[in-house]
């Protein structure tokens, strides 16, 4: 792997950075609104909803971390 090939990387690394962070930001966001919600709330259909989609979002923000991971040693290796 030439420098150029390295740069690629890292410039795709730094946008999966900032794709990573802005998921688990989501997910924390959404994580806090069930949190909020009566528990009533939370045992019902949105509320259920809401717990799916904020763990279905960390679940992707934990993919894209390890693409991220992937890449590195794709990189360095």
């Amino acid at each position: 792997m030439n420098n150029e090939d390295r740069k690629k990387l890292d410039d795709i690394v730094g946008k999966l950075e900032n794709i990573q962070a802005e998921l688990e930001e989501l997910s924390e966001d959404l994580q806090e609104r069930y949190d909020n919600m009566p528990e009533g709330l939370q045992s019902g259909e949105k509320g259920e909803a809401l717990s799916s989609q904020a763990e279905s979002i960390s679940e992707a923000s934990s993919s894209v971390e390890s693409a991220i991971d992937s890449i590195g040693s794709a990189r360095d290796g």
